[in-house]
């Protein structure tokens, strides 16, 4: 079976396989922090539910979210990088496409009316609200630049197939699985700057109640 491989997609594939027990250790080293930030996450989640703070319910929900994304995207990354094959790797970098375009819809859906009316509540918010345009900023300019891409391998060879089974072909054997990782790891280092605005806000929330029973 032909593939159309890239000089990129060689010389990383050279370098996953001289360096692969590193690279799969640091892997799990990562995945068990943000696991173990998740049932942080998620036991807060619970704990507004409980609690009935239902403004605090929507940012620990978002930070919950990202980080969901976040873990996702390394698995199936680390799954594209140390798998072997052309179509196995195809196969993750197919999923990671899905994976980024829908989230990245999700995201500012997450971060919408309800998010920004929510930082309005907080004192000096107008620092926070800069921080996350610029974050929107950067969301908005990766949407522009993968989207057509993404929604074209989403639509014809992962979440719908194309029954066009030359045009499904082609868009895999075509496909480049570094140009996917490249994409994967921008999208991440924008989900990891929202981390530290997120925190802020939850310490904000924590420290300024209402007169009411709900916080923020």
């Amino acid at each position: 079976m032909k593939f159309i491989t890239s000089s990129e997609e060689n010389e990383m594939q050279t370098v996953i396989q001289n360096g692969k027990a590193e690279l799969l250790d640091t892997f799990e080293k990562g995945f068990q922090t943000q696991e173990d930030t998740l049932d942080i996450f998620m036991d807060s989640v619970d704990h507004c539910t409980l609690n009935g703070f239902d403004d605090d319910k929507i940012i620990w929900n978002a930070a919950a979210f990202i980080n969901i994304v976040s873990l996702d995207l390394k698995h199936i990354v680390a799954d594209l990088l140390l798998s072997e094959g052309n179509w196995k790797k195809r196969v993750h970098a197919r999923h990671a496409s899905m994976l980024i375009y829908e989230s990245t819809i999700d995201l500012f859906s997450l971060m919408g009316k309800d998010f920004k009316h929510i930082i309005r509540k907080l004192s000096n918010y107008e620092s926070i609200e800069s921080q996350l345009k610029e974050v929107r900023q950067q969301m908005n300019q990766f949407k522009t630049t993968h989207e057509k891409t993404l929604n074209e391998i989403r639509n014809v060879a992962t979440a719908h197939r194309d029954q066009n089974v030359k045009l499904q072909f082609d868009t895999i054997t075509q496909l480049s699985w570094f140009a996917v990782y490249k994409q994967a790891k921008e999208l991440d280092e924008i989900l990891n700057k929202l981390g530290p605005i997120l925190q802020e806000i939850i310490n904000r929330s924590i420290e300024e109640l209402d007169k009411g029973s709900k916080r923020i």
